[in-house]
């Protein structure tokens, strides 16, 4: 799901008046752009992503995650291929997302089992798809929607119904930021009671309803 700057600075603005002097700016950054700056700590929160282990040594993530994240196969509408696990996509070629991780155990039977490209962006993985460099491409199901309407393609392209994974959402806060212990206890309870509330789902409705109409 397309993570809009409303959902997130209506999470996290309340929690920013517990700041000190040492945090002083907050930098949020999300997805496709996070894989250079979480690490580097130029960035101070991280917005949707999925937890690993590589990560955790320079995230620190939020408890609770805040939704969980179907990641599908997609295909070229009319060239789908029956997929009911990992091992159907042997022998075919894949495309994805540069920096993209869909959990410890899927990344390592994707580095040792499977062709897959990387492609930097969403759109550029939909063209790599369409352009018939893949067979098949793997996408988070919320954005990867989004992303097809934008573009116009909806109708091109096929997910299938079988998820790859189904992944946590978190939010994560790195560890070089200065707002780390300002902010992430706080900010960990009011995400929990919001989640719990109802408050997060009803955001991302709406947000993704919005998106849909534009």
């Amino acid at each position: 799901m397309r993570i809009p700057l409303l959902v997130i600075l209506s999470l996290l603005v309340p929690v920013a008046a517990l700041a000190g002097p040492d945090c002083r700016d907050l930098v949020i950054t999300g997805h496709p752009s996070y894989p250079p700056v979480a690490r580097s700590g130029d960035a101070d929160v991280v917005f949707g992503i999925y937890r690993n282990d590589e990560r955790m040594a320079y995230l620190d993530y939020v408890e609770p995650p805040f939704m969980v994240d179907p990641v599908s196969v997609v295909v070229r509408t009319g060239a789908a291929f029956p997929y009911a696990r990992w091992s159907d996509l042997r022998g075919k070629k894949g495309v994805t997302n540069v920096g993209e991780s869909y959990g410890d155990r899927f990344d390592a039977f994707l580095a040792s089992e499977l062709t897959v490209a990387r492609a930097p962006g969403v759109d550029k993985v939909f063209a790599a798809l369409l352009d018939g460099k893949a067979d098949y491409a793997i996408i988070a199901l919320y954005p990867g929607l989004n992303v097809a309407r934008k573009l116009g393609i909806g109708g091109k392209v096929e997910f299938l119904p079988v998820p790859v994974v189904s992944a946590d959402l978190f939010v994560a806060f790195s560890r070089k930021s200065r707002c780390l212990r300002a902010l992430k206890d706080g900010f960990s309870g009011a995400l929990e009671a919001d989640v719990d509330g109802g408050k997060v789902k009803t955001l991302l409705e709406d947000a993704d309803r919005a998106f849909a109409k534009r």
